[in-house]
């Protein structure tokens, strides 16, 4: 399946980077926790186990691989009836956002995603949201005003 027109902004795989060793950090010390309360209080070796192996499983994967799959698969394409959003590794999901069906948009911008002045926006309907990360603040921005405009138009012509 093609991608979109437009492509998230490559600066996010650095982001999905950063996430992933504070997830496998914190993954690190659940099960460190584990540990000394499984030698100190006697409970089960197998969810020892099992946080390790899921640990060294993820650590690796989080870090090198998901990151750029996540960003080469992801994108979007914006025109005055919809906007087409293309998202998904594994399994390639296409949706089609109607501009009549749009309520509101924001813009969302952790502090990792502010370092690299990279923003998350986000397209709410009556039934779902839709989220585009991994767009410069600009970008976002544009988007922003131009899907408003464009929902706004629709409205009236209803």
């Amino acid at each position: 399946m093609q991608p979109l027109e437009n492509e998230i902004n490559p600066k996010m795989v650095r982001v999905w980077k950063i996430s992933s060793l504070i997830t496998s950090g914190i993954g690190l010390i659940i099960t460190i926790a584990y540990f000394i309360f499984m030698m100190k209080f006697d409970w089960t070796g197998w969810i020892f186990g099992a946080l390790v192996i899921g640990l060294l499983a993820y650590a690796p994967l989080g870090y090198l691989v998901f990151p750029s799959l996540r960003q080469r698969y992801y994108s979007y394409e914006l025109n005055e009836e919809e906007m087409e959003i293309q998202k998904g590794m594994f399994t390639v999901e296409r949706v089609l956002v109607p501009m009549i069906r749009i309520q509101h948009i924001t813009i969302e911008q952790g502090p990792i995603m502010r370092k690299f002045d990279l923003a998350e926006l986000k397209i709410s309907t009556a039934a779902t949201a839709h989220s585009l990360p991994g767009l410069t603040m600009r970008e976002a921005e544009r988007l922003k005003r131009q899907i408003a405009e464009l929902a706004k138009v629709s409205d009236e012509d209803v």
